[in-house]
């Protein structure tokens, strides 16, 4: 049997409508948009805002160059990419109820402030007939971290006004109000050697190479939890590749989107092993999410399943 200890943030939002929640894909000069969810990474972005103007006394864009950077909470839980040391984000389901809309505007040169003649650009966002919309997630952190998770409290407290997502500038995703649904410190166990896992949220392939990217996941996941990677075999189901999208923070608001690629959301995996080592994988995969170590990724909400034992 394997347990862990956790500590777990329940909060939620109301979010004022449109709101445009990139996924990284277009058509043509189409922006599209997120519809089933907004990415943990979204919403790690957003608070992790709220937490730096609360924690950070630099105001330094680039923690890399500040000197204060291994005593500050917001580089440890959010621009860290270490496992079991970072504040790991789930993504938050969208109502189904929503309707889709296109708003097209036409591009302006920054510094003439003069129209770019034949230049327009458009953007898919959600619409909600009551004007706004209510979600819910969580934020799990390794251990019992009761004071961390405090401050991150106050960070939720704190996002009123603040917008989620895209064309903040227009007005889009302006949060109307946070609550917090308290912070609980559980002690979770597993013991089973087979799994059956579906994913909810992709995981990311750093060299591109599935097979290879996924056991590398796998292995970082497990010496997050102090286990060394025994013997394990996994198989897939018909998968799909698809492309997800993230920006350097370093270089924000100016930096270019990445994109990479990603087992997509549906796959199937099965997992066979020793128990020591398949109990602490379907911990992970309900509660931090399976990814490469030290990767931008790290407590993004990547690598999170719905988990069946065999």
């Amino acid at each position: 049997m394997v347990s862990t200890t956790i500590t777990i943030i329940n909060y939620s939002l109301r979010i004022q409508t449109p709101i445009h929640i990139g996924c990284g894909m277009r058509i043509g000069a189409l922006r599209l948009t997120h519809y089933r969810y907004i990415p943990g990474y979204t919403l790690r972005g957003l608070i992790g805002r709220s937490l730096a103007m609360i924690t950070c006394s630099k105001n330094i864009i680039n923690c890399q160059k500040c000197r204060e950077m291994s005593n500050c909470l917001y580089y440890q839980l959010i621009r860290s990419s270490e496992h079991a040391k970072v504040a790991y984000f789930h993504p938050a389901d969208l109502p189904r109820n929503l309707q889709k809309k296109v708003f097209t505007r036409i591009a302006i040169n920054r510094k003439t402030k003069i129209v770019i003649l034949e230049s327009t650009f458009s953007y898919e966002a959600l619409i909600s007939s009551r004007g706004y919309i209510d979600i819910s997630s969580k934020i799990v952190l390794l251990g019992d971290r009761r004071s961390e998770a405090k401050v991150i409290a106050n960070a939720i407290r704190s996002l009123r006004g603040m917008g989620l997502g895209g064309r903040r500038s227009w007005g889009w995703g302006y949060i109307e109000s946070s609550y917090m649904h308290g912070i609980e410190v559980q002690n979770k166990s597993e013991n089973t050697n087979k799994l059956c896992i579906t994913l909810k949220t992709p995981i990311p392939l750093e060299s591109g190479y599935v097979f290879k990217d996924l056991r590398q996941a796998i292995i970082d996941t497990l010496k997050s939890f102090n286990i060394s990677p025994q013997t394990l075999r996994f198989s897939l189901s018909t998968f799909v590749i698809r492309t997800i999208t993230h920006w350097d923070e370093t270089q924000a608001p100016n930096g270019k989107p990445l994109r990479q690629p990603a087992l997509s959301e549906g796959t199937t995996i099965k997992i066979e092993g020793n128990y020591e080592s398949v109990s602490a994988l379907a911990l992970a995969f309900q509660y931090t999410g399976v990814s490469q170590n030290k990767k931008w990724y790290t407590g993004a909400g990547f690598g999170l399943a719905h988990v069946k034992y065999i």
